[in-house]
């Protein structure tokens, strides 16, 4: 069976450091590998929501009582 990679690019930014890794890394694969490049700066995405949950209908917030009501320990004066 002949191996296949899917590259998928997740940065806004064209030629960030994780697509140059990314070629760096297929330029070393064997002639005869499939790649499929994907950029998700270059499709349109549907906004993120949750459903069913409104203003009224939302979980209230709470907080872990072991790490957030500790205050932070004091800095170190050297």
């Amino acid at each position: 069976m002949p191996r296949r990679f899917l590259f998928v690019l997740g940065s806004s930014r064209s030629n960030g450091n994780t697509e140059l890794l990314a070629r760096a890394a297929a330029e070393q694969l064997p002639g005869d590998v499939e790649q499929q490049w994907i950029s998700l700066a270059g499709h349109r995405l549907p906004d993120f929501g949750i459903s069913g949950t409104t203003p009224t209908t939302a979980a209230p917030r709470t907080t872990n009582s072991r790490c957030c009501s500790t205050p932070p320990s004091p800095r170190p004066t050297w």
